[in-house]
């Protein structure tokens, strides 16, 4: 059974997601940057490639195969783990 309110819910999320990536390109594309030092500037760049291989390998699954068993062909890449250990 398909719920079509989750699935309108969902579209909605993703067409918000794709909207402030957007306006984040959009910003970066008509801003000067500062100058930032090498691992900031790495960081910075390694953000949006992330992204974009996640975005990647979520269109790879769902044009795989119409089934909602299928596999992506190739993994995307695993963000690091926050750990929630609170002091104090």
């Amino acid at each position: 059974m398909v719920d079509h309110g989750s699935i309108v819910q969902a579209a909605g999320t993703l067409r918000r997601i794709a909207n402030r990536l957007a306006d984040i390109s959009m910003g970066r594309v008509l801003t000067a940057s500062p100058r930032l030092d090498d691992g900031t500037g790495s960081a910075r760049e390694a953000v949006p490639a992330a992204i974009r291989s996640r975005l990647e390998s979520w269109l790879e699954f769902f044009e795989a195969s119409t089934e909602l068993q299928c596999r992506p062909r190739r993994a995307g890449p695993r963000f690091p783990q926050r750990s929630h250990t609170g002091t104090g």
